[in-house]
């Protein structure tokens, strides 16, 4: 193929997931073919993206959350503010979003839940990772990953949505007692993966890169 191209604005990486092909960085990347061993260069320095730029008017905060090319703090008067990269929306906090306890920044999108158990999500969602399922309630944590995301129950359950690659959305028969959960990949090697933390210590994973076995934390 042996192609360089700059598609600003849009997720080159969606182009060529299934195909392996290309990798990307972000809107402004600068394309290769991977097969043909050339690198990703970015269009512009990332020094010059806005990662750093935490916006002058944040007080209050009480929770933070990254990933990928955005940031997300929590304020303790349950608003939630955003900054980074906002190609596909995911600083673009819905209007009037309040009463947050909680939020977390997947690669592309951002979640928060609310205080009567409900979770908001907006970004990108070309599979379903920002819109949770329905009659989804009690959840105390979200996660999100590249393009799935995980929420907590007040039960110790686990519930997961979005992009099933690699069975990232796959939770365990029987997984109960969780006390906190994660979801990573990176689509630079198209991998995705989720994790809960047991109240016993130990840890379970599932999806893409499984080898870590379950594992007892030291205290």
């Amino acid at each position: 193929m042996g192609f360089e191209q700059l598609w600003p604005g849009q997720r080159a990486y969606e182009y060529c997931r299934r195909e392996n092909d290309c990798r990307w960085l972000a809107s402004r990347c600068r394309l290769v073919n991977q097969r043909h061993g050339n690198r990703v260069g970015l269009q512009q320095s990332l020094h010059r993206l806005p990662l750093t730029n935490v916006p002058p008017t944040l007080t209050n905060g009480t929770a933070i959350s990254a990933q990928a090319l955005h940031s997300l703090a929590l304020r303790s008067n349950g608003t939630v503010v955003a900054w980074g990269v906002n190609d596909v929306g995911q600083t673009n906090v819905p209007s009037g979003l309040s009463n947050v306890v909680a939020i977390s920044a997947g690669a592309f999108h951002s979640l928060a839940v609310k205080s009567d158990g409900t979770v908001a999500g907006w970004g990108l969602n070309n599979y379903g990772q920002c819109t949770a399922p329905a009659g989804l309630s009690n959840v105390v944590n979200v996660a999100g990953g590249v393009y799935h995301s995980l929420a907590l129950l007040s039960n110790g359950t686990v519930v997961a949505w979005g992009d099933n690659y690699n069975g990232a959305t796959n939770v365990p028969a029987g997984l109960t007692n969780v006390v906190a959960i994660a979801a990573g990949g990176d689509p630079d090697i198209d991998t995705a993966y989720s994790m809960a933390l047991k109240n016993d210590g130990t840890v379970a994973v599932w999806g893409g890169a499984t080898t870590t076995p379950s594992l007892h934390l030291a205290e």
